[in-house]
C-alpha cells in the first residue's frame, strides 16, 4: 500500500512540473532575433524538475544527466518546449510503477 502512495506522489510531481513548464512555455516571448522566457520562473522550474529526477532516478540516471545537460540553467531561450518534453519523459515508467 506504502508504494501506491509513493508512486501516486511521484506522477503527482510530474504532473505539477509538467503544468508549471506547460506555464512557463506559454510565456515565451519572441521577436524577429530571438526567444525570452521569464528568467526566474523558468530557472526555479528547472531546479525543481532536477531535485524531483534526482529524488526519483538520482544523478547517475540517464534521465538526470539528459535534462541536467539540456537545460543549461543560463540558456532558456525558446528551448522550453524541448526542455519539458525531456522532463516529462521518463514521468510514463515512473507512473506505470517502473522504476530504474
Amino acid at each position: 500500500m506504502l508504494s501506491v502512495a509513493v508512486d501516486q506522489k511521484i506522477a503527482e510531481g510530474f504532473a505539477q512540473l509538467i503544468q508549471t513548464g506547460e506555464d512557463v512555455a506559454r510565456h515565451v516571448q519572441t521577436d524577429s532575433f530571438s526567444s525570452t522566457v521569464d528568467i526566474q520562473t523558468s530557472s526555479q522550474w528547472g531546479v525543481s524538475c532536477l531535485s524531483l529526477l534526482n529524488r526519483v532516478f538520482s544523478r547517475e540516471s540517464d534521465h538526470y544527466r539528459r535534462f541536467d545537460k539540456e537545460v543549461d540553467l543560463g540558456a532558456w531561450g525558446g528551448d522550453i518546449d524541448n526542455f519539458l518534453s525531456i522532463f516529462a519523459a521518463p514521468s510514463g515508467a515512473t507512473c506505470s510503477g517502473l522504476r530504474p
